[in-house]
């Protein structure tokens, strides 16, 4: 029997399994050898489908995965929705009152694996090149009638602060997630909404039963505090060493930089963790 039979890894994108939007073939390499030895392979990232070409196009056989913080889960290789928790048309509102009244803060849309843009600005050309896909534009009136997975708002450093307050009435049935990324060479603070029971924790749970993975088996890694619950929630779970404290005191391995493979780092420590586990008995 293979030595990673039965077993997943749920994986973060940015500041886990990416250094700045780079892939380091460490991790590539590791990748490769966990999923020939039986093991399976997933990402749980805030991007959307259309946006982790950069991952997909070096790493191949990647099993359904989970998408928009958890709001959705999607087959790579089929092509096709699995799970997904759309925000409220009380969460539809809340963001055309702001595309209205704050025109100068870009956002995006996400719908199934459409991404539409509004009030663009540079923020959101950056964060395109960054992911690699193109938004699309389209009356809100049209993209109001499709379901939405997740809205990202894009402020700049002057209108941060701005749109923070603004959030005090976001309607309780969203989520709200604080995210960061570096992209070309500069810190941005974004903030997502989703549905209220969206977490990445959830979808983790949720992507276990549909691979029929037992709870032993499965394995996560993360960077950030949208990660916390899922590396909390298995016991085979790492952070790199960028990782905030508190994130990486409630997972069981810490793991190298990320530019260094911090991936590779986590399947070596899993394969060693196998053999002493098969070893005591």
């Amino acid at each position: 029997m293979p030595i990673f039979d039965g077993y997943l890894i749920i994986s973060d994108i940015d500041g886990t399994l990416l250094d700045n939007g780079f892939l380091p073939e460490q991790n590539c390499e590791k990748i490769r050898y966990f999923i020939e030895n039986g093991g399976r392979f997933s990402l749980s990232t805030g991007r959307a489908i259309k946006a982790v070409s950069s991952v997909t196009e070096k790493i191949k056989n990647i099993s359904p995965s989970i998408f928009a913080n958890g709001a959705m889960i999607y087959d790579l290789s089929d092509k096709r929705i699995l799970f997904e928790d759309n925000i409220t048309p009380e969460g539809h509102k809340f963001t055309a009152d702001i595309i209205k009244k704050y025109p100068e803060i870009g956002l995006e849309i996400h719908s199934g694996d459409k991404i539409f843009a509004f009030n663009k600005t540079s923020e959101n050309d950056d964060h395109e090149k960054y992911e690699g896909f193109e938004s699309e534009t389209a009356d809100f009136e049209y993209v109001d009638s499709l379901s939405w997975s997740k809205v990202v708002f894009m402020p700049d450093d002057e209108n941060y602060d701005r749109l923070k307050e603004r959030f005090s009435d976001l309607p309780q049935c969203c989520n709200l997630f604080n995210t960061t990324a570096m992209i070309l060479g500069k810190k941005r603070r974004y903030f997502e909404v989703v549905s209220k029971s969206v977490s990445k924790a959830a979808a983790a749970k949720k992507l276990c039963g549909i691979l029929n993975i037992s709870k032993e088996k499965c394995c996560a890694v993360g960077d950030y505090y949208n990660d916390l619950e899922m590396l909390k929630k298995f016991n085979l779970s790492g952070a790199p060493a960028e990782a905030p404290d508190d994130i990486k005191n409630n997972a069981k391995f810490i793991l190298c930089s990320v530019k260094l493979g911090a991936v590779a780092d986590f399947i070596e420590k899993i394969e060693n963790h196998i053999k002493i586990k098969k070893g005591s008995k």
